[in-house]
């Protein structure tokens, strides 16, 4: 199967979440097509990180519970835990109330 370069990372992400459609060749996730996959489907599977951080103007968090609609406070803490965010946001005076974002 030839390989193609793409032009950047963003769209190799696009592709693998269908914001793109595939005009030539085929992604294949664990030997499964993924036009045969719901959009939603992986979109829920797939998350991305991006290289240049920007937070959004509110509190951290609604920062970190930004990427789930349902986040509860628990899970927010939750999340802070796994990345090893929670020792730092608890020296902060106002914790996961404190304002962040540009300036």
């Amino acid at each position: 199967m030839p390989r193609v370069a793409l032009d950047s990372q963003s769209t190799f992400v696009n592709l693998i979440l269908g914001l793109y459609e595939l005009t030539d060749g085929r992604i294949l996730i664990d030997g499964q097509n993924i036009t045969g996959v719901k959009k939603s489907s992986l979109r829920e599977a797939i998350t991305m990180i991006p290289q240049d951080l920007s937070l959004f103007h509110r509190s951290l968090m609604d920062n970190i519970g930004y990427g789930g609609s349902d986040a509860s406070g628990d899970m927010v803490i939750a999340v802070a835990k796994k990345a090893h965010a929670r020792e730092f946001i608890s020296q902060i005076l106002e914790g996961y109330d404190a304002q962040v974002g540009d300036h």
